[in-house]
């Protein structure tokens, strides 16, 4: 069971600059973009002392091509980290993987 807490509920809430790295556009390759929209300190699910779960969410515009795209993106440990109670959020719980398939299914 996860115990839910207000946001910043302890101290030192900070993003994990592992969490997330910069990247060139999906698209065209070229580095250079400018921002659309972005979200500074976003919290993911529950407060926790021991992993941080706050990234810089912010989408961009690619100079050359235009195509947006986020970034930062979320590194491999990001996505553990920050994913991890995602299930929880919809309700899924044990054993219960494919009946939420079938619902998906349907």
């Amino acid at each position: 069971m996860i115990e839910w807490k207000a946001v910043d509920s302890f101290r030192w809430n900070s993003s994990d600059p592992k969490a997330t790295v910069m990247r060139a556009c999906p698209v065209c390759s070229r580095p250079a973009s400018r921002e659309a929209v972005s979200f500074p300190g976003f919290q993911y699910f529950t407060d926790d002392a021991r992993l941080s779960k706050r990234i810089h969410i912010r989408d961009v515009v690619c100079d050359a091509c235009h195509a947006v795209y986020r970034n930062p993106v979320l590194t491999d440990d990001g996505f553990r980290v920050l994913a991890a109670e995602a299930g929880c959020s919809y309700g899924a719980s044990a054993g219960r993987s494919m009946e939420t398939l079938g619902w998906l299914e349907d």
